[in-house]
């Protein structure tokens, strides 16, 4: 099972996620990049069938992701809510927040794009009818008020220093049986290493 402890037992604030993310925003864009250098229709097409699966295999992985951290801090607040604890995030050491900024802006903008033009582009390319679930796009909008709230995490310190927004505070109360169950759900996630699993969880089917 993955660990939550450093060698200095601070508490991680990426407990392993990071490990198994495949990335959409790089994904996305070098699939555009390449269908817009094919001449003819045909031939997009027919890479459009062949980069479609790796898309939509990066977007589900980078929702789950999102999922996966919000859930994460959610139990951090909640279990050491006496004992906070100190957190330590390596993610954006040395990044400067205009840097983490302008990447997040990109990736959410575009896929809010891709996820709203997702059943129209598939239609289009293999003439077959598809579509995401409606939740997608609400896990998106929640994980982008959540990092903005957190301050993208760049001043969290202790586990109290974690703001949880309205709507995820709502979701259950956390007792402490449902708290162990979140951190046993959590670690089987990471450890089986498909982060698109947290998509099928209660938590991010009612964000």
């Amino acid at each position: 099972m993955a660990t939550i402890l450093t060698q200095t037992k601070k508490i991680l604030l990426n407990p392993g996620f990071g490990a198994h993310l495949v990335s959409f925003l790089p994904m996305i864009q070098a699939t555009q990049n390449e269908l817009s250098r094919l001449s003819s229709f045909e031939q997009r097409k027919l890479r459009f069938k062949i980069l479609h699966k790796s898309c939509l295999r990066a977007l589900e992985s980078t929702l789950g992701f999102w999922v996966g951290c919000m859930m994460w801090c959610v139990y951090l607040n909640k279990k050491f809510k006496t004992e906070p604890q100190t957190i330590i995030c390596d993610d954006f050491l040395n990044i400067k927040k205009e840097d983490i900024l302008n990447y997040t802006n990109v990736e959410f903008s575009v896929m809010e794009k891709y996820i709203e033009t997702y059943s129209k582009n598939v239609m289009y390319y293999t003439g077959e009818r598809d579509f995401l679930p409606d939740f997608y796009i609400k896990i998106l909008n929640e994980y982008r008020g959540f990092i903005k709230t957190n301050n993208y995490f760049l001043e969290a310190q202790k586990t109290q220093d974690i703001k949880i927004p309205n709507k995820i505070e709502g979701l259950t109360q956390y007792n402490e049986q449902e708290l162990e169950y979140l951190h046993l759900k959590i670690m089987h996630i990471i450890d089986k290493g498909n982060l698109s699993e947290f998509l099928d969880t209660h938590f991010a089917k009612n964000l």
